[in-house]
């Protein structure tokens, strides 16, 4: 940097200095400069010329060689050789229990400055902390550090402190002191412990003992009631928890001298699986929480008790409807779409095992027989069959026009099918002449249509759009060609329609060809040719070319317009020329003359040739003679006025070499001349001109060779090279075009823009370009028009994302097909020609034959099935359904498709005091029965006397009665009781009575009786309800007549409700509802213009959200994709008037395999054989003794797994390692040990050699496999200076290098910084406590070997 320093001085002087020399003289005294001084011997005022003075070095500096100058030209200038060094000091002196840095110069040399600083637990003694190396040595003598102290522990009287003895200077760092309170009654305030840190001061101050109070503590979940500023000991803490929220432990908290004991928390309300009697739950887990639902399930002949269609819901106050069955009886059973048949006056509820009810179905509904009314019993099982109302539809509305149907019935259940077959010509949009209609739950069928089509397979040097083989009569189809075809109308893009009767054009793209016609004169190399071709013309002797003469074939025809050829004609002016003819044709050879008055001028003898008169003078005209002193009077046209210009009367040709038709000495303004050029020559430029008063508009063409080598005899003036590119016809555009900027002629690489006019649009490149002779185009002007609103689509929506607030000709709109449905070719349409092309078709994802199912059958086989087709089965006898609901095809894939179940029965079960009547089987049926008989002294419990096998289970098991026993106190019930005393045993025939509280319901036998042992079953007393202000407050509703504000309903009690002002519900029937069993199930009102979640949408879109169904308007809401999905797009909502914008979540890919990690591996119970959904992730752990690093648990993201951890190899102790490093352990129980990684292993220098840190003991580490900073050395050793790293641009190889000390002779490997180029070798050496370093040339620098 210094030379280059020196370099740019000179070069300034150099530039400074003046032209001429200077004149010589003497030379004043030298200049002062930093490391010479002139010696005293050669010290003057003034020097001769040539004269040399010697210098020494400077203080600080060594000398190497003499220093000379000599004074030339009044200038002192330096001899070659001798220099000065910066003298160095050597090294600066360690410091024990402390180190130095490098803070000026470049190593220990003249000028250099040291700093020291000491080890964290030492400190300065010395005031200088830092070094200079002076001409004289270092400066100041070699700092000292001490170990550093904390002072003595000055606490409060009433505080013990409690620690070890201590120096009297101090307490040692590290060194930990406890503290406690003297008396029982005080508590300590401030930490127990603190430690005396390594800046020798101490990590807090000593605490202080008060008196035992608390405050106010802050509850996650939770509040304090009542808050006081300060609570004294054992004083309670009165505090609640939040909705879903209970206190941890005891509700009684007391202020203790450890604080609050227990501690106030609010957790989570949990509920916990119970056992219950007479039945059992379906446990999925441990632990519920509030909201969480448990299956229950009771034993043979018992019930759920309360609303058993209702889930379990854990509560506050544990599960709510609660975890009891009840001896079996069906409840009035609740019925979609329909009820029970005569109402409440005509059964009463709940019904006994084996009664049957009547219900009725509203209408558009029927029952499973396709009725209105049907009946059900009541078993053990619960109703059966179970009420159920279907959505029907009629028959006659499965009609399909120009269709016929198959086998009809007059009435269709939801789910059935009816088969139709197309008309003769006709075929549905799947392009069969069949299909079928579903009935659907709207009471409608699915969409079916025969129509008239157009087929379209494929097109050849083409494509079309929309992709699709069938189109119906009406529909558009866009037909774009190949380069080098066209439509039949000569088009490269065009909108061809089906009609009844077929396409209105024939869809073809056919080769692009342009012929001459065989009757025209125009000659060329051939009649046909093809796109781009170009075509040069002639014309046959006696006739001359007008017009262009080449023109390219494009796929709109010939451009520029072909040439016609017309006769070869000679052409006079003069009206007094004999003869009086203006025109004659060629090889006609003619003598004029004047008529009187006049002389002629020119050749009187002269020849018709097709390029005009011979001999080439004058075209012969007449002139006037003066009728008086014998001077001529010339006629006006004749007169040599300034031919073109300001001032001009007539315009004149006078290039030999074109070919004028007419051919003319002068043209009059507004005429018009055509060209041509002679055989071996063609035009350069327009094909006519006129004569305007600015001249010839446009600018007259020129005739050029064909072959540019040749030079042009008649042409003496040109100097100029032609041109060697291949030269291309005059560009013309397509139809309803306009170049832009044109000129004379174009060559090979020229390019001309095309625009279309007003009202077109281009379709195809803006610009066209010569090549090779040739212009290269495929564009057309299509005629702008609106389209109107795009066209819906069956099972699919328009993306919003592609609409306009108007469509023009070009414009395309994309759709999306809805959950379970693909595109049948294309996605989106476009607008062309004022009219949308047939949109895309959405079609239901097809599933194969359904899976077959072992003792099952299909009812009814189809021979293709698309999404939300069901299949039906039915077992073979013996054997029961799974789920009576059908097989779905969903998304392509079969769901819900049921097992047969075995309904048969193991022998029945003995009975106490009784047995069967006839020998057992080892089977039997479900419906079969086995008849018991009790013993001599033994009834039949309420008679019963067969037990009846139902799919699998025995039931209504008889039970044998001690004649006249004694039955004991009679069932208690809920909210209830029976009259009478309490006795300890009751005859049999005893009858009690039961009595319900006032508002509530009895419901069952209110006597039951006592017979031999066993009382009837007891009536049940049920809740009334009580309408809560604040539940009506938060539904939005309230009472609709005034004095309805009762307290209390009883159970099956009528109740109406109305929104509050401003608010609304969707269905007002749910304001109407009535008391059940103490449950009110509250009506919604929502505010008014609000949306509400639809479970059916959210089902379809593949996403879920976790809130109240009521989004208001102009609410934005966030949902969530279920699992396995990833979002479309967004998963925001906007509510807008009612209307939500669902976002939409598609299947993400899945991750085939685990991901494969070195020295790890997937835990077993994470594996996979079938791959990973998104979404999903598995854990990872190491092998034995190695180290993780970065996450245990990995997600699948889309097909793509997360950043994986990494497993870190352990270390296992080497002698070898340690003898290299010269240390040994300072345990021997270290030898066999395996260190994990990030563990410390102690160590301490071999004797003889020492450690970079000072001491013999280090902490080395194990770093993925290897032992760090175990290092020592023997000798003399290096350290690593990070600024000559920088300065060098270089970096340490981490994958050769441990750390930053290195051995007298040992390597030191680097690499370049990135972006810099390594200019030798990458290596250094330690020598003689020196490094030296290699050096890394910037980008752009050239590298000399």
């Amino acid at each position: 940097m210094l030379r280059l320093g020196c370099l740019v001085l000179l070069t300034l002087r150099c530039a400074a200095a003046p032209a001429d020399p200077p004149p010589a003289g003497p030379c004043g005294q030298p200049m002062r400069e930093t490391e010479i001084e002139i010696q005293e011997s050669s010290y003057r005022e003034s020097y001769p010329p040539g004269t040399q003075i010697l210098f020494n070095c400077r203080p600080g500096y060594s000398r190497l060689g003499a220093i000379k100058k000599v004074c030339t030209n009044g200038r002192w200038e330096r001899l070659p050789g001798g220099g000065c060094n910066k003298r160095s000091c050597g090294h600066p002196g360690d410091l024990q229990f402390g180190s130095f840095e490098l803070e000026e110069g470049e190593g220990f040399v003249f000028g250099a400055v040291v700093k020291y600083s000491c080890d964290d637990g030492y400190q300065m003694v010395s005031k200088q902390v830092t070094r200079e190396c002076t001409a004289s040595g270092w400066s100041h003598h070699t700092p000292f550090c001490e170990v550093r102290k904390c002072p003595p522990i000055q606490a409060p009287d009433n505080v013990n402190v409690i620690s070890s003895s201590y120096d009297d200077d101090g307490f040692s760092v590290g060194q930990v002191v406890k503290f406690e309170c003297k008396s029982a009654s005080l508590k300590l305030e401030g930490l127990s412990e603190i430690f005396c840190t390594s800046a020798g001061t101490w990590s807090a101050d000593p605490p202080v003992c008060k008196e035992i109070s608390c405050t106010a503590p802050t509850i996650s979940n939770g509040n304090v009631q009542n808050p006081k500023r300060k609570y004294n000991e054992h004083e309670q803490l009165q505090f609640q928890c939040d909705p879903k929220y209970k206190p941890s432990k005891s509700a009684d908290v007391l202020c203790t001298k450890n604080g609050w004991s227990p501690e106030p928390f609010c957790e989570e309300i949990s509920c916990y699986p119970q056992y219950v009697a007479n039945g059992k739950v379906v446990k999925t887990k441990e632990v519920y929480k509030v909201g969480e639902t448990i299956v229950l399930v009771c034993d043979y002949g018992y019930r759920i008790e309360t609303s058993p269609d209702e889930p379990r819901r854990c509560t506050k106050n544990d599960w709510s409807p609660p975890l009891t069955c009840i001896s079996l009886t069906c409840d009035r059973p609740y019925i979609d779409n329909g009820d029970v048949y005569g109402g409440d006056w005509y059964y009463s509820f709940p019904r006994r095992t084996n009664s049957e009810i009547e219900y009725r179905c509203k209408d558009g509904y029927l029952t499973a027989g396709k009725v209105y009314n049907e009946k059900t019993r009541c078993t053990a099982n619960g109703w059966s069959p179970k009420p159920k109302c279907t959505r029907s539809c009629y028959g006659s509305d499965a009609a399909v026009t120009n269709g016929r149907l198959g086998k009809s019935e007059w009435v269709y259940l939801s789910g059935e099918n009816v088969d139709f077959t197309c008309n003769q010509g006709y075929l549905t949009p799947q392009g069969k002449n069949h299909g079928e209609r579903e009935c659907l739950p709207n009471g409608g069928f699915t969409e079916a249509k025969c129509s008239r089509y157009c087929a379209l397979n494929q097109l050849t040097n083409g494509n079309y759009e929309p992709k699709k083989d069938l189109f119906e009569v009406g529909e558009n189809l866009l037909i774009q060609c190949n380069n080098g075809y066209m439509t039949r109308n000569r088009n490269l893009q065009e909108n061809i329609q089906c009609l009844s009767q077929g396409w209105n054009i024939n869809p073809q793209c056919i080769e692009v060809t342009c012929s001459l016609d065989r009757n025209s004169l125009l000659q060329s190399d051939k009649v046909k040719y093809k796109a781009n071709e170009v075509a040069r013309f002639s014309c046959p002797k006696g006739y001359i070319l007008a017009g262009d003469e080449s023109s390219q074939c494009y796929y709109y025809g010939w451009g520029p317009k072909l040439p016609t050829c017309k006769d070869a004609k000679c052409f006079v002016t003069s009206d007094f020329l004999i003869p009086s003819r203006k025109e004659y044709s060629e090889g006609e050879e003619i003598t004029f003359s004047c008529s009187k008055g006049h002389r002629l001028i020119g050749e009187s003898r002269v020849r018709c040739y097709h390029d005009g008169w011979y001999p080439r003078t004058l075209t012969p005209s007449c002139e006037v003679e003066h009728p008086g002193d014998g001077k001529q009077i010339v006629d006006p046209e004749t007169l040599p006025e300034k031919p073109g210009g300001e001032g001009a009367k007539f315009c004149q040709i006078e290039n030999p070499r074109l070919i004028l038709s007419p051919h003319q000495q002068k043209y009059n303004f507004k005429e018009t001349v055509d060209f041509s050029c002679p055989e071996e020559f063609h035009r350069v430029g327009p094909n006519s001109s006129t004569c305007t008063k600015d001249g010839w508009k446009p600018a007259l063409p020129t005739c050029e060779a064909e072959n540019p080598a040749l030079p042009d005899p008649e042409d003496k003036t040109s100097t100029e090279k032609p041109d060697s590119r291949q030269k291309c016809p005059p560009v013309s555009g397509p139809v309803f075009s306009q170049i832009i900027s044109t000129k004379s002629e174009y060559y090979s690489g020229d390019e001309v823009e095309i625009q279309c006019t007003q009202g077109y649009s281009l379709h195809g490149d803006h610009v066209t370009r010569c090549v090779d002779g040739k212009w290269q185009s495929s564009a057309q002007c299509i005629q702008k028009q609106r389209c109107g609103n795009p066209p819906s689509i069956a099972d699919g929506i328009i993306n919003r994302d592609t609409l306009k607030l108007e469509h023009f000709t070009g414009d395309t709109v994309k759709y999306i097909c809805n959950p379970g449905y693909s595109f049948l070719g294309s996605d989106g349409t476009q607008c062309t020609g004022g009219t949308w092309l047939a949109p895309p078709q959405c079609a239901a994802n097809s599933c194969g034959n359904p899976p077959a199912v072992v003792k099952g059958n299909l009812i009814r086989k189809k021979e293709a099935y698309s999404h939300g087709d069901s299949a039906e089965y039915k077992c073979v006898q013996g054997y029961k359904l799974s789920d009576e609901s059908p097989a779905k095809c969903l998304e392509g894939e079969w769901s819900h498709v049921p097992t047969c179940d075995s309904t048969s029965c193991l022998p029945p079960p003995s009975i106490d005091n009784g047995s069967p009547n006839s020998r057992l089987k080892a089977e039997y049926a479900s419906g079969d029965k086995v008849k018991y008989a009790c013993n001599r002294g033994y009834n039949l419990e309420k008679k019963i006397s067969e037990a009846v096998c139902e799919e699998t289970r025995w039931k209504s098991i008889p039970v044998c009665r001690k004649t006249g026993s004694t039955c004991s106190t009679p069932p208690t019930i809920a909210h209830g009781d029976f009259l009478g005393l309490i006795q300890q045993h009751y005859r049999s025939g005893f009858q009690m009575e039961y009595k319900c509280p006032e508002y509530y319901t009895l419901q069952g036998n209110r006597i039951v009786k006592c017979m031999d042992g066993v009382w009837d079953e007891p009536p049940v007393c049920l809740e009334p309800c009580t309408a809560k202000e604040k539940e009506l407050k938060e539904n939005n509703i309230v009472f609709k007549w005034t004095d309805a504000n009762k307290l209390y309903s009883k159970h099956d009690d009528s109740m109406e409700f109305i929104c509050v002002a401003g608010y609304e519900i969707a269905n007002r029937s749910l304001l109407r509802l009535k008391c059940n069993m103490g449950e009110i199930p509250y009506p919604k009102c929502n505010k008014i213009g609000s949306c509400l979640l639809s479970e059916e949408t959210m089902k379809n879109q593949n996403i879920y959200i976790t809130r109240s169904s009521a989004i208001q308007d102009g609410e934005k809401v966030t949902f969530e994709c279920n699992k396995g999905m990833i979002p479309e797009k967004t998963l925001e909502g906007t509510c807008k008037m009612k209307v939500l914008n669902y976002p939409r979540c598609i299947t993400a890919n899945k991750c085939k395999s685990a991901p494969d990690v070195p020295n790890g591996r997937v835990k077993a119970d994470h594996l996979k054989q079938d791959g990973y959904d998104a979404g999903s992730s598995v854990e990872f752990e190491c092998d034995e003794h190695h180290g993780i690093s970065g996450p245990i648990n990995v997600k699948c993201e889309n097909g793509q797994w997360s950043d994986l951890p990494q497993c870190l190899k352990p270390c296992r102790i080497s002698q070898k390692d340690l003898n290299a490093n010269h240390v040994e352990l300072i345990s021997r129980d270290d030898e066999k040990k395996v260190f994990k990684d990030g563990e410390e292993v102690d160590v301490k220098c071999k004797a003889g050699s020492k450690s970079p840190f000072g001491g013999i003991e280090r902490k080395g580490e194990c770093s993925d496999g290897k032992l760090r900073n175990i290092r020592c050395f023997e000798g003399d050793f290096c350290r690593i200076n990070q600024n000559e790293i920088d300065k060098r641009n270089l970096e340490l190889d981490l994958t050769r290098n441990s750390d930053g000390y290195y051995a007298d002779g040992e390597d030191v490997h680097f690499v370049c910084k990135e972006g810099f180029n390594v200019t030798g070798s990458l290596d250094g050496k330690c020598e003689k406590k020196d490094l030296t370093y290699p050096l890394c040339a910037p980008p752009g620098t050239h590298v000399g070997y």
